[in-house]
C-alpha cells in the first residue's frame, strides 16, 4: 500500500568535533569580555573522527517524530499542519516542511538529529542551487520581510496566534531598533521626557494587542510569555539593562543619563508578571521550550540582577530591604526546584554525572548565579552603593556564570582566563577541577554565552 511505501534514507554522517565549537565558543565569549591580555588561546584534545552508520528512518519512525512534533506545535506558531495530515500525505504534498519536522522532533536523539540536520541541510542547499540556476534567488529573510511589512501586519486585525505573536515579535524588535540607535540629549530634562515619551508608545501599543487579542490566544502559553516579556523589555530597554555589548554601553556617554525613578519601580513590576507567569507553568511545559523562551528567561534575571542594585544605589537599601523588595533568591530557587523535578538526571550533589541533561546544567548555572548575587546583596549597606556609568556599584562584584571555576568541569574555562577572576576567593573553591579532560558540552553553554556576556 501506499502507507507502507514511505522511508527515508539516512547516509553515514561524521559526528561533530565538539572540542572545536567549545574552542569557538570559549574565544567568543572572551571577546565580548573585552579580554584583550595576552594569553595563549584555550585548545582541547581533538579525538578521531567518528562516523554514524547509515540508517533508514521508516513509515513508524517518522509518524513518531511527527506526533512528537505535534505536542510541541504551540511553541512553533509559524507552521501549520492540519489535523488529518499524515507521513505519506505530507511527503507528497509538502515534503521539505516534513523534513524540517522530522530534524526538529528528533532532537532528543542526538545521532539521528545530527544524520537529519545533515539532510536537512543537503536538500537545501539543492534548493537554493535550483533557485539560483532559475534566477530566482531565495532572498526571502526574516529581517526583509519584516521591514517591508512590519508596519502593515502591526495593523493585521485577523485573531490568529502566529499573527498576535508576530506583532510582539515586531514590537519587541522595534523597541531594541529605537534605543540601539539612540542617542543622549544635552539636556537631562528632555533625556527624561524623551524616556517617558517612549515608554507611553510602546506601552500604548501594547495595550492596542491586549484589547484586540481574543483570550483564548493571549492565553497560550508562548504568546503569554511573550507578553509579558515585552512589558519587561520596554522599560528595561529605557534603563539601558539589554544594551548589547552592556559593558560597551556602560563604557558610552548613554549610560550616564539619570533614570527615570518611576521605570525603576515599573520595570521590578514587569519583571515580577514575568517570573509569577513563569513559575506557574505546568513544569512539563519548559521541556518545550525553544531558544527564544530559554533566552526571555536568562534575559529576565539579568535584568532583575542589574536593577537590583541600580534601585539599592538610587533608594538607599540596605541588604534587608533590597531582598524584602526584588525577590530574585525566590524565583531562582523555585526555577531549580522545578527543573529539578523534570530533569532526567538525579546526582548526589557529590559526583558529577557521566552526563547530565540540560536541565541539570541550568541548575548548576542558577545555582552560581543564586552565589554571587547574595554575596553582592549582603555586602550592601545604606550609601555603600553609587550609581557609576549607569550601574549600581558597591564594593563586591559580581561574576559571569560561565566563568564559574566551580562549574569548569562542565565548561573547561581555566580560573585564571576569566576576566573577572578578581571576584573569586580562590583558596575557598576546593572542589575546582583542573582536570585536562575534554569539558561536556551542551547547547545550553552557547545560549548562556551569548546572553550573559552581551
Amino acid at each position: 500500500s501506499v502507507e507502507s511505501e514511505f522511508s527515508l534514507n539516512l547516509p553515514p554522517a561524521a559526528l561533530p568535533d565538539i572540542s572545536k565549537d567549545v574552542d569557538d565558543l570559549h574565544a567568543h565569549h572572551k571577546e565580548f569580555f573585552g579580554d584583550e591580555s595576552p594569553q595563549a588561546d584555550a585548545h582541547y584534545s581533538h579525538n578521531g573522527v567518528k562516523i554514524v552508520a547509515q540508517r533508514e528512518v521508516t513509515l513508524q519512525d517518522a509518524d513518531a517524530l511527527l506526533q512528537a512534533f505535534r505536542k510541541k506545535i504551540s511553541f512553533f506558531p509559524f507552521v501549520q499542519i492540519p489535523d488529518n495530515a499524515t507521513i505519506p500525505s505530507m511527503s507528497r504534498n509538502t515534503p521539505f516542511l516534513l523534513l524540517a519536522i522530522l530534524t526538529s522532533a528528533s532532537i532528543g536523539e542526538p545521532q539521528l538529529y545530527h544524520q537529519m540536520d545533515n539532510e536537512f541541510r543537503h536538500t537545501n542547499s539543492i534548493r537554493n542551487s535550483l533557485s539560483m540556476g532559475f534566477q530566482k534567488p531565495n532572498a526571502l529573510q526574516y529581517r526583509k520581510l519584516m521591514d517591508l511589512h512590519g508596519q502593515a501586519l502591526m495593523e493585521d486585525e485577523r485573531p490568529n496566534d502566529v499573527y498576535s505573536l508576530l506583532k510582539l515579535v515586531r514590537l519587541t524588535e522595534r523597541i531594541g531598533e529605537l534605543h540601539a540607535s539612540k542617542q543622549p540629549m544635552a539636556d537631562p530634562q528632555m533625556e527624561s521626557f524623551n524616556a517617558e515619551l517612549n515608554v507611553q508608545m510602546f506601552s500604548g501599543e501594547l495595550q492596542e494587542w491586549r484589547s484586540s487579542t481574543p483570550d483564548h490566544i493571549k492565553n497560550l502559553p508562548f504568546v503569554a510569555l511573550a507578553e509579558r516579556f515585552v512589558g519587561l523589555t520596554i522599560y528595561s530597554h529605557e534603563l539601558g539593562f539589554l544594551r548589547k555589548p552592556y559593558r560597551d554601553y556602560l563604557r558610552s556617554t548613554n549610560s550616564t543619563v539619570p533614570a527615570v525613578q518611576s521605570h525603576l519601580t515599573q520595570c521590578l513590576e514587569a519583571t515580577r508578571k514575568f517570573f509569577e507567569y513563569l513559575l506557574s507553568m505546568p513544569e512539563s511545559s519548559y521541556l518545550c521550550f525553544s531558544v527564544v523562551e530559554w533566552g526571555e528567561t536568562i534575559q529576565s534575571i539579568l535584568v532583575l540582577s542589574r536593577l537590583t542594585f541600580l534601585m539599592a544605589a538610587k533608594l538607599g537599601w540596605d541588604s534587608d530591604t533590597t531582598r524584602a523588595n526584588v525577590p530574585l533568591v525566590m524565583y531562582l530557587d523555585y526555577l531549580c526546584f522545578r527543573f529539578q523535578q523534570i530533569s532526567t538526571t538525579k546526582g548526589n550533589g557529590l559526583e558529577k554525572p557521566s552526563n547530565p541533561d540540560m536541565l541539570y546544567i541550568f541548575i548548576k548555572i542558577l545555582g552560581s548565579v543564586k552565589k554571587s548575587y547574595e554575596r553582592r546583596v549582603n555586602a550592601i549597606r545604606p550609601e555603600s552603593l553609587t550609581v557609576d556609568l549607569g550601574n549600581g556599584v558597591g564594593p563586591v562584584r559580581g561574576h559571569c556564570p560561565i566563568l564559574d571555576p566551580t562549574l569548569s568541569s562542565y565548561f573547561a574555562v581555566a580560573p585564571e582566563e576569566s576576566t573577572y577572576s578578581s571576584s573569586w576567593d580562590w583558596s575557598t573553591n576546593s572542589d575546582i577541577s583542573h582536570g585536562s579532560s575534554a569539558p561536556v558540552y551542551h547547547d545550553l553553554w552557547a545560549t548562556m554565552s551569548c546572553s550573559w556576556a552581551d
